[in-house]
């Protein structure tokens, strides 16, 4: 088949195309606009180290662990 065939067969077929598509957007406008709201919330925690020079190498691990949990 050559090019010009197939465009004589979307062309042909164009308004299906069209209407499947409005008839597709707007089932899905219709099904999320009845459906119950769902909310969501992020918060952000931030750690500190402590200030006193006593903290060793495992007080710094710890404290890298305890922030990506």
């Amino acid at each position: 088949m050559e090019l010009r065939q197939y465009a004589a067969i979307i062309w042909k077929w164009l308004w299906l195309i069209i209407l499947g598509t409005l008839v597709a957007g707007l089932s899905a406008f219709v099904v999320s606009s009845r459906m119950t709201p769902v909310y969501e919330a992020a918060t952000t925690l931030l750690i500190q180290q402590a200030d006193h020079p006593s903290s060793t190498y495992q007080d710094i691990l710890s404290s890298k662990r305890l922030a990506r949990t």
